[in-house]
């Protein structure tokens, strides 16, 4: 089985005072920049990260990653925010999400809420343990977040 990335491209460019702006294609709302690349692709790790946490909030979609183009870059949202988007992505067709986490971790169901809740802060233990729970593991991987040309 493939596993699913947690990786989106970023186009940056240059504007007229010499800053490094950042766009991701799948987020029009995820703008961001730095003074040098990479602060700006640091400062866009930060800007995907905060576009999921708030898209899940939401519930609004999430586009798929798809494969960097010429030019482009890859980015990936901090660790725990991909845990945190992975366990929703698993308990999406789960007819009682939070309760059949809790009863499969043997928690309560306020603290399987928590492990849902995009706001609160989890932990990448207790996130890769409730996938884990779900059938669903964590693999550790990395790539280089160069241009790809």
């Amino acid at each position: 089985m493939e596993p699913n990335l947690c990786v989106w491209r970023a186009r940056i460019t240059r504007d007229e005072d010499g800053r490094y702006l950042v766009k991701f294609p799948e987020f029009p709302e995820a703008l961001t920049d730095g003074a040098t690349k990479a602060e700006a692709l640091t400062n866009a790790a930060d800007a995907l990260s905060e576009t999921l946490m708030q898209r899940l909030k939401r519930n609004e979609p999430i586009l798929a990653p798809r494969a960097a183009g010429r030019g482009e870059y890859q980015v990936a949202p901090d660790p725990t925010v991909a845990m945190k988007l992975a366990l929703h992505e698993v308990v999406r067709d789960v007819k009682a999400p939070t309760a059949e986490l809790a009863r499969r971790l043997e928690i309560d169901e306020k603290e399987a809420r928590r492990l849902l809740d995009p706001r609160f802060p989890s932990k990448a233990p207790r996130l890769a343990a409730a996938l884990r729970a779900m059938d669903t593991i964590v693999t550790i991987g990395w790539t280089h977040a160069g241009k790809n040309r």
